[in-house]
């Protein structure tokens, strides 16, 4: 999260990908005879994570596995399913993305509902993540639901003014869904992929302009949050930029 948007990522993906790749070979996609359980655990993270850092690979074996349960549902373990919708959703185009949607109307168990919406937000474009968004607005899911994609698109999506943006134009709307515990966490939650300090001063005057006092420990965590990230990254990214280009030439 600390590289995102930045010079170094892509260096930083590549060394990532390189160490985790090994892992994964060993692995493998699919669960081996008496094996543990913390390896099945750890097979969907390492999928997630080298996906997550755009592995090719990674990501077209889970495009391939998504085609197949669309068809034949038993053919993608529980345990990698969540993982395997989010990456597909990460990649899709509006057909992709349109299936993914078809699927999780239709969906009745609640954990798969709630990981094929996920997928939805979780999408790189804008224009497909603008209607992500536009499903919160909407009874389609039930509120808590609704009102966590659009956090989603600012984290899985990658892709927080949006997000941000779309909660300002439409705050009455999405906090009449909440509780007011929630409702206090909400709008905070929306700034914590954010580690520009300028974006912890934003949220304190938003806060004091808009969210009532009860909203106050949260929006204090949150600032102090993005504080601390964006002098972690004035410390320390500079040398781990040069650690990683040289490791990768990139």
């Amino acid at each position: 999260a600390l590289q995102r948007g930045r010079p170094g990522e892509a260096a930083f993906h590549a060394w990532a990908c390189s160490l985790l790749q090994t892992q994964l070979a060993r692995l493998g996609w699919e669960a081996k005879p008496g094996e543990k359980e913390f390896d099945a655990r750890r097979r969907s993270a390492l999928i997630g994570l080298l996906g997550s850092f755009g592995d090719q690979a990674v990501l077209a074996e889970a495009g391939k596995r998504f085609d197949t349960f669309v068809g034949e549902p038993d053919s993608l373990t529980g345990d990698l399913r969540e993982t395997v919708f989010r990456l597909v959703g990460r990649e899709a185009d509006a057909a992709r993305w349109e299936k993914l949607h078809a699927l999780g109307r239709a969906e009745v168990s609640t954990e798969q509902k709630r990981s094929l919406y996920r997928a939805l937000a979780s999408v790189r474009t804008s224009e497909l993540a603008d209607k992500a968004l536009a499903i919160a607005l909407t009874d389609e899911v039930p509120p808590k639901l609704a009102t966590r994609l659009v956090h989603q698109v600012g984290d899985d999506g990658a892709q927080p003014e949006l997000a941000l943006a779309f909660a300002t134009e439409h705050f009455d709307a999405l906090l009449s869904k909440l509780g007011s515990l929630d409702a206090n966490q909400f709008f905070p939650r929306l700034y914590r992929p954010f580690n520009d300090a300028a974006r912890a001063d934003e949220l304190e005057a938003f806060a004091k302009a808009k969210l009532p006092p009860d909203a106050a420990p949260q929006v204090a965590k949150t600032a102090e949050e993005i504080r601390f990230k964006a002098a972690l990254i004035k410390r320390l990214l500079p040398e781990i930029d040069d650690w990683c280009r040289l490791r990768t030439g990139k």
